[in-house]
């Protein structure tokens, strides 16, 4: 079935990170960083489907070594952010043109709402990965581009305020973007970027299983975690029809307040005692 997942993280200088590495990495290329003098080499990265840079209108023709050095150059501070990844799934039902379309028309927006460059590549899963984990990734500039080059900070991420609804704007157009495909294809499932929640749904969440913690369950060194997982999933189906038993408080604080990698260990003793193992 299609998923609905998007993120947005930085990249820091504060860690260490470079707008022109990140371009080489995501972009199976290789760049020179000027500031630092490294050439980034990633020609041998698997997995790239296909890149494609998009500048606002008006900007400078640059390509990806200019475009990104011109950022980094911009950049006077030891912990600035010069670039922003954002990860979206695509949805692997649809066609490879269909994907390639969607990413485009959403790096589109991007450029077009902000007025920054965006750098996209589409990333297929390699060696035993999902075979559906077909997604993309949108890097993009953390200052607006002009006629005459790189311009001020766009600010509305950085937002208290603003931030959060800036980003749901994001959800919410890639959504709408997805079911168009989606639709375009003549599929007839649908993606929801609005939380469990929002939409009353009142599954209990499972443990997050990322990278770390998928290597250790293949070496069987998790068994725990993939006991409790399992023993959530036939919860959810066996008895949350009766929600009683979890008061609002607790699935407040689940949806809203924090997300489920955060509380599951903060709950995981109290979701076991309502649970009954």
């Amino acid at each position: 079935m299609a998923i609905f997942h998007l993120s947005i993280r930085r990249v820091s200088r504060a860690r260490g990170q470079s707008s022109v590495a990140a371009s080489a990495y995501r972009t199976g290329t290789v760049l020179l960083d000027e500031r630092t003098g490294l050439t980034h080499d990633f020609r041998k990265k698997r997995g790239v489907l296909f890149s494609n840079l998009i500048l606002p209108e008006g900007a400078p023709d640059w390509n990806r070594f200019e475009l990104w050095n011109q950022i980094e150059a911009a950049e006077k501070r030891v912990n600035s952010c010069p670039a922003r990844d954002c990860v979206a799934a695509l949805p692997f039902e649809c066609s490879l043109s269909e994907q390639m379309h969607l990413a485009d028309e959403m790096g589109q927006w991007i450029s077009g709402r902000h007025r920054v460059a965006v750098d996209w590549a589409m990333h297929r899963p390699v060696s035993e990965s999902d075979n559906r984990n077909i997604h993309v990734h949108f890097l993009f500039s953390g200052r607006r581009l002009s006629p005459n080059g790189v311009a001020e900070k766009s600010r509305e991420l950085d937002s208290q305020t603003e931030g959060p609804l800036e980003i749901r704007a994001w959800r919410q157009k890639w959504a709408v973007l997805v079911n168009e495909a989606l639709s375009r294809q003549f599929i007839e499932l649908r993606v929801d970027h609005r939380s469990h929640f929002e939409r009353g749904i009142f599954d209990i969440p499972t443990i997050k299983e990322g990278r770390g913690p998928s290597a250790f369950l293949k070496k069987k060194k998790n068994e725990e975690c993939r006991i409790i997982n399992s023993k959530l999933r036939d919860l959810n189906l066996s008895q949350l029809q009766d929600k009683s038993h979890m008061d609002e408080r607790i699935m407040e604080e689940m949806y809203v307040s924090e997300p489920p990698f955060e509380i599951e260990y903060k709950y995981l003793s109290s979701l076991r005692n309502r649970s009954g193992f």
